[in-house]
């Protein structure tokens, strides 16, 4: 995935969840934990910067 697939979210707000972040971007929660790592989407870190895919459903 090249760079100009990706959008940056600039700041994880407390009570974002990575559900929350899908919904709001119209992508997939696979997609958004598969681009940053996230192997727990439970477990995430308020002030983070996490990149959304752009073209991901």
């Amino acid at each position: 995935m090249g760079l100009m697939e990706l959008g940056l979210l600039p700041l994880l707000l407390d009570g974002d969840s990575v559900e929350l972040l899908a919904s709001r971007f119209g992508v997939s929660m696979d997609s958004i934990e598969s681009v940053n790592g996230i192997g727990d989407p439970n477990n995430i870190t308020v002030g983070a910067l996490y990149y959304i895919p752009l073209n991901s459903s």
